[in-house]
Order: C-alpha cells, then structure tokens, then sequence
C-alpha cells in the first residue's frame, strides 16, 4: 500500500532518520540518557532499526549507513548481536558509495573490529582495526588512532602476540600523553603494565601500575584506582609476596564503588577476593556477607551473590548462585566451603572482563 501510494521513498528516509537520531543522539554520552535504558530502547526499536538497515543497503545510502551502524555496535555488543551486526557493518562497508576513507568509515570499520573480536575472530579485527588506525591517521584524528591503537594491542594480546601488544600499547601511551587526556593516560599505563606483567617483568609492572594509580588519585577516580590495586595484589601474589597482596586487598576495599556496584556489592567482593586470595583467616569475610546479606532485600541479595559469584571465580573457585535466592545465603554457603582453607589460589589465566585491560570498544568514540 505504501508503495502504491509514491510516499515509499520520502517515508523510509523519514524513518531511517529518526533511526539515526535514536541511536546517535539517544545513544550519545551528553544525552543524558542511562545506557541501559538506550538499550532497552533498541531492544524495543530492534526490528525498525532492521528495516532502516536494509533500506540504506538497497538504496546505497552509504552515509547513513555507516553511521547508523556505528551507533549501533555497542547494542549488538552488549546485546550479544555479534553475527548480525558484524552481517549489517560487513554490508555497509561494501557499499559503492562507502569507500571513502573518511572519519564515517574509520568508525565503522573499528565498530566491525570490536564484534570480530567478541567471536574471536582476531584475523580479522586486526584488519578492521589495521584500517581503522590507518584511516584516522590520514585524516589527523589523534584520539581516534589512540583508540584503535589500545584494540590492537588487546587483539595481539589475545593472539597471544605479547610482543605485539607490548609495542602497540607503548605507542598508545605515547599519544595519550601527547594528547594530555589524564584518565587514558592512566588507563593505557595499567594496559602496558598487565602486557609487561605477561613477560615477567614485575618490576616495571609495578611501577607502571603505580604511575597509573597516581594519575587516577590525582584525576578523583576511585574505581579505576581501586582496579589498580587489585592487578597490584596481583602481581605481589605472583611474585609470593603475600604480605603485600593482603596490604593491597585491603587497600581496595577502601577506595568506592571498585566494580561500579552498590554498597552491598562493595562491602562483599574485595574482603572475600583478598581474604581467601592470601590465605588468610576468612572469617570476618564471612561475617561480612552475613550482615549484608541481613541487611539489604531481595533484588540487592541477587546482586551480592552475582558479585561474590565473580570474586570466587577471580580466585579460582567459581559459583554461580541460585537466582532463585531471597538472599545472599546461598553465596555465604558457598564462600564458606569454597574457602574454607584456601591457602593456595590458581590465578585465573588470561584475560577476562575483570582484567585491566579494556574491552575494545571500553574507549570507542
């Protein structure tokens, strides 16, 4: 009927517009909106995104494209959307009217990036992400090319290239301290001190981390500070230093909101992760849990359990609570038993989300 009507063609511009403000502006950081409502947003606009999609494919809208699906990325990523964004952002980018290297491509090409890497499909992120570096580069964009600098360098490390990824995250750092961006600049010390960590170098690790936890007390950002730490403990843990791991544990658990959780999730992750990761006598661990777990209702329960369910598993000991739960009992049974005598901890391998080195799109622009 729309097609019979000769409205067709102005009505999907009209509604791939809106698309676009929808997931540009909407989805921006100075929107103002919170990022899970944005997504659930998209979740309910999902199947008009769809459409919009398939109508810039078909009329070569190659702009809008690129655009759309770039603002897309972070919702088919947290989402889980891999294969079907990486179907839209593989379409776009072959579009005629999309070879231009310009800053609309660079951002499309790096968003593909980071949904190959999510399937590990590292061959072919490095290209995206090879492209994406080259393009910002021509075009003089400093912080984009940091940007798809810091995905490099976590792609060579998952090929386990640390070579690579050593020299990778040396050349972000480099920019970001050209750029004065304080915040990267901490975070891309941390990176390289986790890659040098790798090679066995603790010493420069340790004071790579500690110029990083300097830049974020200096900055007021006490949940990258106190990640910091946690990698510090780490490395003391490494090296035997036990006494210093514990020092450093405890240090955590002082500095707000570690993980981005509330205070029920705070006062459960860092004492368990350090008391059980030393050895050390855990019963105030426990009796901390039982408080919170008396303390807090149901949906925060959930969420102590989730947390201390990830901290087990940071120490080699995972669980997963029940989520049919009220409380947090289930997560205290299972963080009696789990530690109950721990005295030596497998150190989880790789890196996982709880690592310091970032996602790649933890810094997309």
């Amino acid at each position: 009927r729309l097609a019979e009507s000769g409205d067709e063609p102005i009505t999907r511009r009209a509604h791939a517009a809106y698309c676009l403000v929808l997931a540009e502006e909407v989805g921006s950081a100075d929107s103002g909106v919170e990022p899970s409502d944005w997504l659930d947003r998209c979740d309910r606009e999902h199947a008009n995104f769809q459409a919009a999609l398939d109508w810039l494919c078909r009329t070569n809208e190659a702009q809008w494209g690129l655009r759309l699906g770039a603002a897309l990325f972070q919702f088919w990523e947290r989402r889980e959307y891999f294969s079907e964004g990486r179907d839209w952002l593989g379409k776009l980018l072959s579009l005629p009217g999309a070879q231009a290297r310009d800053k609309v491509r660079a951002r499309a090409v790096f968003s593909a990036g980071v949904l190959a890497g999510a399937q590990k499909d590292f061959g072919v992120a490095d290209a995206y992400f090879t492209e994406s570096l080259e393009i910002n580069r021509e075009t003089d964009d400093k912080w984009a090319a940091a940007v798809s600098l810091n995905a490099l360098a976590v792609t060579a490390l998952d090929r386990e290239d640390i070579a690579a990824a050593r020299s990778l995250s040396e050349q972000n750092l480099e920019v970001w301290r050209e750029l004065g961006d304080k915040a990267a600049v901490g975070r891309s010390l941390s990176n390289l001190a986790s890659v040098v960590k790798e090679q066995g170098d603790y010493a420069l690790a340790r004071s790579l981390y500690e110029e990083a936890l300097t830049a974020f007390r200096e900055i007021g950002d006490a949940t990258s500070a106190a990640r910091v730490l946690n990698k510090q403990g780490d490395v003391a843990r490494e090296q035997g230093d036990r006494a210093q791991a514990q020092e450093l544990g405890l240090k955590e658990t002082t500095f707000a909101n570690p993980h981005g959780l509330d205070e029920a999730g705070q006062q459960v992750q860092s004492p368990v992760r350090s008391a059980a990761a030393c050895g050390v006598e855990h019963s105030h661990s426990l009796q901390r849990v039982v408080r919170v777990g008396r303390h807090y209702d149901t949906e925060p329960g959930h969420r102590v359990g989730h947390v201390g369910g990830d901290a087990l598993g940071e120490i080699g000991h995972p669980f997963t609570p029940d989520p049919r739960s009220d409380d947090v009992n289930c997560f205290w049974k299972a963080t009696k038993s789990a530690t109950a005598g721990a005295a030596t901890v497998t150190n989880p391998s790789g890196y996982s989300s709880g690592s310091p080195m970032p996602s790649r799109a933890e810094t997309s622009w």
